[in-house]
């Protein structure tokens, strides 16, 4: 194998690149001594590409593919808007979120600043310039960001019901808006675009939601009538020793329940998650208990309402009845009842 050629960038210039998702402004490259001419003579090499106006992606540096590459293209675009406006750009909307680490934003969107000094300068069509004051702002990862509740203010008027209470549910289960900041992104979203429409979305809002695919599941089953009884529950059994935590939980009676879990990608596909996820389903499925498994997508689209409902029904549940507090795995079914369904499947 023939030696890796030496990269034509300066060391500086490539750790900033490497920090910054592949991403290179023009800007930066000459405060590193290369030159407008050398930035040409090097995008004609083939050794950087431009993806805006002043902005460069270095070759060999973009992020990998699959779910990792996802969540760091996504921060690639939050970046880029920065990037391209400069010193005095800050990151907005749905690019300042996904720099706090907010899960749920779209896989793609638009970048969006705003400016210190307020106003909107030349600059990419691609970049979306909002015309409004920077009263605060902090650095994430590097990159100065507004304050996550004017952010999620500024965000949830202008998605899907589902994916605004999804970053709601991420920014609170993380705490990075504490309940005093929620409400007041709540007040700063008001009198922006989509308040009307989504005024009620903010009720809806559920911090022990640990992804945006139990966000969906929630939200899904509440629409189609049939909400769970529990949120997160953890899981004992008979003796009161500690098994699990599943995403939901619905109240059968008798000591009864059925347990969903919603599978997220970057988590229950790796083998050492498949492997804790067999053990732990072991430990919880019993005669008393219907476990049913259900993929992101079954979540979003709402299919996995179609294997919730005849679980129920057959079982009697109604919505709002008397539920214990907490999900105890008996050793044995009382005499009489007889479950929904004897086995786990996991929906296609």
């Amino acid at each position: 194998m023939a030696p890796r050629r030496p990269s034509p960038l300066p060391p500086a210039a490539l750790k900033a690149a490497r920090a910054q998702c592949g991403l290179l402004a023009a800007w930066q490259l000459g405060s590193v001594g290369v030159s407008r001419d050398r930035i040409r003579r090097l995008v004609r090499a083939g050794e950087l590409v431009q993806v805006a106006r002043g902005v460069y992606d270095v070759v060999g540096l973009r992020p990998p593919g699959g779910d990792a590459g996802a969540d760091r293209e996504r921060e690639r675009t939050a970046r880029l808007g920065v990037l391209a406006h400069g010193p005095t750009a800050v990151a907005a909307g749905h690019s300042a979120l996904t720099l706090w680490g907010v899960h749920g934003v779209p896989r793609t969107f638009r970048p969006e600043i705003v400016l210190r000094g307020g106003g909107a300068v030349a600059g990419p069509t691609l970049v979306r310039v909002r015309r409004e004051p920077v009263t605060r702002y902090v650095h994430r990862r590097g990159v100065p960001c507004l304050l996550p509740e004017v952010a999620l203010a500024q965000a949830v008027g202008e998605v899907d019901r589902l994916t605004a209470v999804a970053l709601m549910d991420s920014a609170r289960h993380q705490r990075i808006l504490t309940d005093r900041a929620f409400a007041r992104a709540r007040e700063l979203a008001r009198h922006r675009r989509g308040a009307a429409r989504s005024r009620r979305w903010w009720d809806e809002s559920e911090p022990r939601a640990e992804s945006p695919a139990e966000t969906w599941a929630r939200l899904r089953c509440a629409d189609a009538g049939v909400p769970p009884d529990r949120l997160q529950p953890a899981v004992y059994d008979a003796s009161g020793r500690f098994l699990a935590r599943v995403d939901l939980a619905w109240y059968l009676g008798a000591g009864a329940w059925l347990l969903g879990e919603v599978d997220g990608a970057n988590w229950h596909g790796t083998r050492k998650a498949v492997v804790a996820d067999m053990h732990r389903q072991n430990a919880i499925v019993t005669s008393a208990t219907v476990l049913r498994r259900w993929t992101g997508t079954q979540a979003g689209n709402g299919s996995l309402v179609s294997d919730v409902r005849p679980l129920l029904t057959r079982a009697g549940w109604r919505p709002g009845r008397a539920c214990p507090d907490r999900v105890v795995v008996p050793d044995r079914i009382p005499s009489g009842f007889v479950a929904p369904s004897a086995a786990s499947r996991d929906e296609p």
